[in-house]
């Protein structure tokens, strides 16, 4: 027992001594965005709403070695002009957590939960925080005028990723536009996402299946086709309540089997009904307790491998119901989608968040399903 607990200490000790102090550390690292105004019209996590925020840094922008953060100070947009000069403000309920990511490739785009590491530390307990008064700036970009101490130093292991993220649940309603500084990463502008098409028609023709829908910026969910290190799921209306439900993706939607498709379940008991793909793999669930029979089904995340990328696929959904038709099935009407690229994140992997804001009045700090993602660095000075 004495030899485990001497060696425990001396490996700890070896791993804490290439901790480099250093202080006013910039993230990105390296990029010179101290010095200049960003985009910051970012809406967390200091406008009038409540926000949960979740940032990304890959480790090339960490300063390339182990480091404790003490600290970290923020700093308000430079240029906006509109709402400034502001009074100070009152935010309560903040809280901070840090993590060291495993990297880019293991990001989930539609949940939060999905992003915690396993070190995942709550830095900065709920507390009330006074943001100042700040007047129109002589010149930008602005200072760094918040500075926040955490409960808890945090330990950045130099690992593939650093993991940022904040909560708060309070806001007085005024808008003040204090923002975090952000830099637009015009390295990776491409689109990670593929394409999608229907085919045919469900039946009943309400019966609508969906790849994961992603909510956009004016309060709509459109669905966006997967990519390589993305969690994919898919969703639908099957019109029915607690049915079983079973999703489908296939390879080809001109044979299954041997059978040529669309296969005409008419014949069969399905009026209106067809098959649309070659059913590689499927995946069950049962649909809500709710006349349109919403469901959902997770289907993991999606390995970052080149044979991924731009990849053909089908998915269809079906839901037993014995009362519906002689087959007792319900169908949904075909997808066809073509795998996006995915990216390769650039000054940071990326910014996920969730907020109340316009019409988004129903978003809590609880909820799990991130309303917005941006390809942003945001500019953080770590101490």
């Amino acid at each position: 027992m004495k030899r485990v607990l001497v060696s425990g200490a001396f490996l700890g000790a070896l791993f804490v001594s290439p901790v480099v102090s250093q202080s006013n550390l910039v993230i990105p690292s390296g990029k010179g965005l101290a010095a200049r105004e960003g985009n910051s019209n970012h809406l967390v996590p200091f406008n009038p709403s409540v926000a949960h925020i979740q940032f990304f840094y890959k480790k090339s922008v960490m300063g390339g070695s182990p480091r404790l953060i003490k600290g970290f100070r923020l700093r308000p947009d430079g240029t906006y002009t509109k709402y400034r000069p502001w009074k100070a403000q009152t935010v309560k309920n903040f809280e901070v957590w840090m993590g060291n990511h495993p990297g880019p490739y293991a990001m989930d785009r539609f949940s939060h939960s999905g992003n915690h590491p396993k070190d995942r530390t709550r830095v900065i307990k709920p507390r009330t925080i006074s943001l100042p008064a700040v007047p129109f700036p002589s010149k930008a970009p602005d200072k760094f005028l918040v500075d926040l101490k955490l409960d808890t130093p945090f330990l950045y292991r130099n690992t593939q990723g650093f993991y940022l993220e904040i909560i708060r649940d309070y806001y007085d309603g005024v808008y003040r536009r204090w923002y975090i500084d952000c830099e637009r990463d015009n390295a990776h502008t491409g689109d990670p996402k593929g394409s999608f098409k229907d085919i045919g028609s469900g039946c009943p023709a309400n019966f609508d299946a969906f790849l994961g829908r992603v909510m956009q910026g004016n309060g709509g969910f459109l669905p966006e086709p997967p990519y390589p290190g993305q969690t994919f799921f898919t969703e639908g209306t099957a019109r029915g309540k607690n049915l079983p439900v079973i999703g489908t993706i296939g390879i080809s939607d001109k044979s299954f089997g041997g059978v040529p498709l669309p296969f005409n379940l008419g014949p069969l008991g399905g009026a209106g009904c067809f098959l649309y793909n070659n059913w590689l793999l499927t995946k069950v669930g049962v649909t809500g307790n709710t006349p349109d029979g919403g469901y959902r089904l997770a289907w993991g995340k999606i390995p970052y491998d080149p044979v991924f990328k731009n990849a053909l696929l089908f998915h269809q959904a079906v839901a037993l119901d014995r009362t519906f038709n002689a087959l007792g099935l319900r169908v949904s009407q075909g997808i066809r989608f073509r795998m996006g690229p995915g990216f390769d994140p650039g000054l940071e992997t990326s910014c996920l968040y969730g907020n109340v804001w316009g019409s988004f009045q129903n978003y809590r700090p609880t909820e799990d399903l991130p309303q917005f993602w941006k390809k942003r660095a945001a500019v953080v000075r770590l101490y």
